[in-house]
């Protein structure tokens, strides 16, 4: 019996290799990363806020641990499978990103409560067509990620008020890797582009992971 074909982007054994150590770095430090963020807010998070960090980093641990799983796998069944749950994942991640700040950094009742809610609409909606649709409305796909990613526009003045300083800054550096990372994924003509891609994910990913350190283990300036 054979697999049932399926197409996958075509990368040299170089690639691979280098993509390889991207996802071996990056599992293992957002697993520790998201230890010890929860030991360290535990001093200072208040329950809500405690229970959004959990969101936050099981969505962190979660997209890279998917990304790891569909990208080191050869072609066949499997890869197909853990592709579906990487793209279905990305969605979870980036709603994960904003609960702790809408809900407890937002007004937790007004703006922020809407904003998680929409986010979170989308994160399921994008998943479950992931998951039920693989391969199928892509582009409908591509709008919900879009929506998503730059839906904090909608109150980048009350965030700002916010937070401190440096966590604001660190969310738009987050924003400027993740945007250049991505446009990098879409030029299939730079080598190295998919590893290239995950390392900005890295940084983007270690940027919000920053504010979140200076925002709730009480290391941001008063």
């Amino acid at each position: 019996m054979t697999s049932a074909p399926f197409d996958f982007p075509d990368y040299t054994d170089r690639e691979r290799t280098a993509d390889a150590v991207v996802h071996v770095v990056g599992v293992p430090g957002a697993i520790i990363a998201a230890a010890w963020l929860m030991s360290a807010a535990a001093v200072h998070a208040t329950p809500l806020e405690m229970t959004a960090l959990a969101i936050y980093c099981a969505g962190m641990v979660g997209v890279l641990t998917s990304s790891a799983l569909y990208n080191m796998t050869p072609a066949g069944w499997w890869k197909e499978r853990f592709r579906r749950a990487d793209h279905a994942m990305i969605y979870i991640a980036i709603a994960g990103c904003y609960t702790p700040l809408s809900l407890t950094r937002l007004n937790g009742e007004g703006e922020g409560l809407v904003l998680c809610m929409a986010v979170w609409g989308m994160a399921l909606a994008g998943a479950a067509l992931k998951l039920l649709f693989p391969r199928r409305f892509e582009r409908t796909g591509l709008v919900l990620y879009l929506l998503m990613g730059w839906a904090a526009l909608a109150v980048v003045g009350p965030l700002q008020a916010s937070l401190s300083a440096a966590a604001f800054a660190l969310i738009l550096a987050e924003g400027v890797a993740f945007t250049l990372g991505a446009w990098i994924h879409h030029q299939v003509w730079i080598p190295y582009y998919n590893p290239i891609w995950h390392v900005f994910v890295l940084i983007g990913a270690g940027c919000h992971y920053a504010a979140m350190v200076l925002e709730f283990t009480g290391a941001a300036p008063a």
